[in-house]
């Protein structure tokens, strides 16, 4: 047996002693096989893979620590960061970093679009809405003379009635388009509330 005299001698030695086989072997197989989450971010992937090549051998080389990042790299990313042809884990992750970027770059102006389409579509939906030409529908009924002078009252009741009932365009419209109803246009909606 013999004496440890450094601390690192000692770190070694409780390593070796303690440490499972059967740990060692699965940290030999994750880095195979580890791969890039699609919501999982390029700087997550690469510091869980350096982990995992700490455990497995912290004297491996370069060359290989790139080649299993790059084989894990999801495939939006892999084909540009090959490209670039990293020779170690830090341009490794500056190249899966920069076409990250502009992949998000990407991803927010095509939303930014899609909003502004959908805003112009609205606002020319309400122009087209509240442009309609206005219809008064009124219904005028010609009654003969001696019942109108005789029966003013029911005259004036029935005109009135006639004018509730066809109210302008415009005005039905604007009620059928807020009934906020999913799954219905804006012309199939009726409001029932009488004004």
């Amino acid at each position: 047996m013999r004496t440890l005299e450094t601390r690192s001698e000692f770190n070694e030695a409780i390593e070796k002693t303690y440490s499972s086989t059967f740990a060692n072997e699965v940290a030999i197989s994750q880095p195979g096989q580890r791969r890039q989450g699609l919501d999982e971010t390029g700087i997550r992937y690469h510091n869980d893979m350096m982990e995992l090549f700490e455990v497995m051998d912290d004297r491996m080389s370069d060359s290989l620590k790139v080649s299993y990042l790059k084989s894990g790299l999801k495939l939006s990313l892999k084909k540009e960061v090959s490209r670039k042809n990293p020779q170690t884990p830090s341009e490794f992750i500056k190249a899966a970093q920069e076409e990250e970027s502009l992949d998000y770059s990407m991803a927010a102006s095509m939303h930014n679009m899609e909003i502004q389409n959908n805003e112009t579509k609205r606002i020319t939906t309400t122009t087209m809405i509240n442009s309609a030409p206005i219809h008064q529908n009124y219904r005028y009924t010609s009654y003969p003379q001696r019942q109108f002078q005789n029966d003013g009252k029911n005259y004036y009741a029935r005109t009135t009635s006639s004018i509730k009932q066809h109210r302008p365009y415009q005005y039905q419209q604007q009620l059928r388009y807020r009934c906020n109803k999913s799954g219905r246009f804006a012309r199939d909606c009726w409001n029932s509330k009488s004004y």
